[in-house]
């Protein structure tokens, strides 16, 4: 999982950084640098944000994919 991933699923959930950061156990200070590129995702970090929405990897590709698909990407 990369920052934009991390962004893409934030936004589609409609939550503030606090909010996602609550949800998954991390502090929002910490989910804006991912977001900035000045941290990457952890694998701990990963399953966190996999285990509070109930996802998985091929989730996450979907979302990307349908974003790109929606801005024209593909």
């Amino acid at each position: 999982m990369n920052a934009e991933q991390l962004r893409t699923i934030r936004n589609t959930l409609g939550m503030t950084r606090r909010q996602f950061a609550d949800k998954v156990g991390l502090s929002a200070i910490l989910i804006e640098k991912i977001e900035r590129g000045e941290w990457k995702v952890t694998p701990r970090s990963k399953r966190k944000i996999l285990a509070a929405f109930n996802i998985d990897e091929t989730d996450v590709m979907s979302v990307m994919e349908l974003k790109q698909k929606l801005s024209g990407g593909i």
